[in-house]
């Protein structure tokens, strides 16, 4: 069989970036793939999708549940209007203030910016960068910036708080070092997604964050290992979001840089699968061993293996 052609890797949308079915983009052709075609997708944040991208989603592609990884501060900030351009934001671990600092934002959307929901579909929201991560990049602040970032946040100014946090922490850390950040303390969410996952009326699924390079980029590298698939193929899966990402890549610089980022975060990490690798067969004895820590208990994962292996 020949190899994929590029709609069949990343197929297009008119407002839905970086869209593709995983079972497609693991595998070197349609016939070699692991995974069930027609069951796991991934893209970025589907809120300004078009009438017709949105019959595509549920008449083409059936899907029924959208899991929005995206965090609470993030649907706030949408509803609210805070950025004053349509730049993308940057796909980067965003944080939530810790639940016990002030906050003048509004309650958080459950489906996107736009309010529209796409009649029939499961909108599941999980916090991604919840309390526990948002803690742990919070406790690396010194005392001065923990202090100025919440004056900020409290006072409205949450682009210029987040910009302390991303210069202080998030760089230091850079893509690999937030996302093994992730896998340390992302774990309780991580287990309501395969929760989400485990039950066979979820599927067909779709899984966002903003642009859906790196939340969505994990969660997708965990559920792929798990059914067995191989390291390069996940690596294969996850660099297309380069191709599936390229039309807005100037607006995601603007958008790190403002955040007070590298370049580095506007893009794929060229290592960073075979880090996430080595960090769950070294710190946490593979990926099943791992989902147990979070939660995912050994039944939970086979549900999840029998549904999406092909």
């Amino acid at each position: 069989m020949s190899p994929l052609t590029p709609e069949q890797r990343t197929p297009s949308f008119s407002r839905i970036a970086n869209f593709r079915d995983v079972a497609i983009s693991t595998g070197k052709t349609p016939s070699q793939a692991l995974l069930k075609p027609g069951f796991l997708f991934r893209s970025a944040a589907p809120d300004d999708a078009t009438p017709s991208d949105q019959r595509r989603l549920t008449d083409d592609f059936h899907i029924k549940t959208i899991i929005d990884l995206r965090t609470d501060s993030e649907h706030a900030a949408l509803l609210a209007k805070e950025k004053k351009s349509p730049s993308p934001p940057a796909d980067v671990p965003d944080f939530d203030i810790p639940s016990d600092a002030p906050s003048s934002t509004p309650s958080p959307s459950p489906f996107g910016s736009n309010g529209q929901k796409i009649p029939g579909m499961n909108y599941v929201n999980v916090n991604f960068n919840g309390k526990t991560y948002s803690s742990a990049m919070f406790s690396r602040l010194s005392y001065y910036h923990r202090t100025k970032l919440i004056a900020l946040y409290i006072t409205g100014y949450r682009p210029q708080a987040i910009s302390i946090i991303g210069k202080n922490v998030m760089s230091q850390r850079g893509l690999i070092g937030l996302a093994k950040d992730s896998l340390a303390h992302c774990r309780a969410e991580i287990a309501q997604v395969f929760e989400v996952l485990s039950e066979e009326g979820s599927w067909p699924v779709l899984v966002h964050c903003t642009q859906g390079k790196d939340r969505t980029g994990l969660v997708v590298l965990l559920v792929a290992l798990l059914v067995g698939v191989g390291m390069e193929d996940v690596k294969r899966d996850y660099l297309l979001s380069r191709e599936g990402l390229e039309g807005d890549r100037e607006e995601r610089v603007k958008a790190v840089r403002e955040m007070g980022l590298t370049d580095e975060f506007a893009g794929c990490e060229e290592g960073l699968v075979e880090e996430i690798v080595r960090e769950l067969r070294e710190r946490y004895g593979g990926v099943e061993k791992y989902l147990e820590g979070c939660g995912v208990l050994r039944e939970k994962q086979g549900r999840v293996k029998e549904i999406l292996a092909a």
